[in-house]
């Protein structure tokens, strides 16, 4: 009978110890999952920010990033995960705490104004996760936020540490999410906006754990860099929508341009680029076209049922399923599906013709990818 009791007693226990946070409780769920939970002023969000130590010049660089939880988030439901690379932007945030009134870190609301933490429909039905270029935090107003790309490292006079390994970082922020949060491993979103598209560039050819952890990726008003052409070997393909604006002066759409001293190829070039990276052939096919969208499929994708492969076996065929149509797909040069969609009359900005737009395009996306 004592024996009974002590067990019964250490399975209560147990049970109370994997149910410690109540649904919706996030300051205890940031807690019990390794993150520091921090009430900002409104119009902020409340974040779980966590903190790690990365080597650069033999010395520790504190890097940080951003959660922003789900309302209802409990550990026992398992959650889409939106991670958004930002671009690059000034510390001051136009003068945000002046206006603002009291002193506001750029890296915490950067997320209310780009349209993934910023949307109610996103912020309360998936795990919203933001990487934080350097320096992380910053201390000078005037400094600019970087990600050191191989191939673009300086903007506007102020250039980012080469020896920073950006690769590594964002692999730390996938393996703590991953193991401190509740996740549906199906559904992990990755975005990117400028030069935040350039790291989900970056990411798609030189990390493995990112191409196998991320299952859609969007990359806006992103580029890459000429000299970087010949270094990509990504050994997964993901679903990939390339979403850009047709009338960007920066990184340009029709044309070759020239940023910072760094050469980049053009929005059509990169479309073009990628769908030979992947083994694809022929012309893009003409998929949407609107007043404000026009939308070309570079490599045809979808799921392996709605492809119909099949396998040749003698003089029968057999047909795939899942795992095997789809490794099927990609040894014959086939795979997820390579988009680009231009944005009409849209310039190097997330807002026309309205704030967030490029977002909800993101998010219509990812919903079709994952059959939502």
């Amino acid at each position: 009978m004592k024996l009974f009791l002590i067990v019964s007693a250490l399975l209560a226990c147990s049970t109370l110890a994997a149910a410690s946070c109540l649904p919706g409780d996030l300051p205890c769920a940031c807690k019990e999952a390794g993150g520091q939970w921090r009430a900002l002023k409104e119009p902020l969000k409340p974040v779980c920010t966590y903190e790690f130590k990365q080597k650069v010049n033999g010395q520790d660089m504190t890097r940080t990033f951003n959660v922003f939880l789900p309302a209802g988030y409990r550990n026992t439901r398992r959650y889409p995960v939106w991670m958004h690379i930002h671009g690059v932007y000034w510390g001051s945030m136009d003068n945000i705490s002046q206006r603002m009134g009291w002193n506001v870190l750029a890296m915490d609301a950067t997320a209310n104004w780009d349209g993934v933490a910023g949307s109610d429909k996103v912020y309360n039905s998936a795990i919203v996760v933001y990487p934080q270029s350097t320096p992380s935090p910053y201390t000078n107003p005037d400094q600019r936020m970087l990600w050191n790309l191989p191939w673009w490292s300086c903007s506007a006079g102020s250039c980012v540490d080469r020896n920073i390994d950006e690769i590594a970082y964002i692999e730390s922020v996938l393996k703590t999410v991953l193991s401190k949060l509740s996740v549906d491993k199906s559904k992990f979103w990755v975005t990117g906006t400028s030069a935040g598209g350039m790291m989900v560039n970056y990411l798609l050819c030189k990390s493995e754990l990112f191409q196998r952890t991320a299952t859609a990726v969007v990359d806006m008003l992103g580029g890459v860099g000429e000299s970087f052409l010949g270094q990509c070997s990504p050994k997964v393909q993901l679903p990939h929508l390339i979403l850009h604006g047709m009338e960007d002066p920066v990184i340009t759409y029709w044309k070759d341009n020239v940023v910072d001293g760094s050469n980049f190829i053009s929005t059509l070039k990169m479309a073009k680029w990628w769908q030979g990276l992947r083994g694809c052939k022929g012309e893009p096919r003409d998929e949407y076209n609107d007043q404000t969208l026009e939308c070309h499929v570079y490599c045809e994708g979808g799921p392996a049922s709605e492809r119909a492969e099949r396998r040749p076996m003698g003089r029968k065929t057999i047909p795939m399923h899942g795992k095997e149509a789809a490794f099927a797909l990609r040894q014959q040069g086939a795979g997820p599906i390579l988009k680009l969609c231009g944005m009409k009359g849209v310039g190097h900005d997330l807002n026309t013709p309205y704030q967030g737009y490029p977002f909800d395009i993101a998010w219509e996306f990812f919903k079709k990818q994952s059959g939502l």
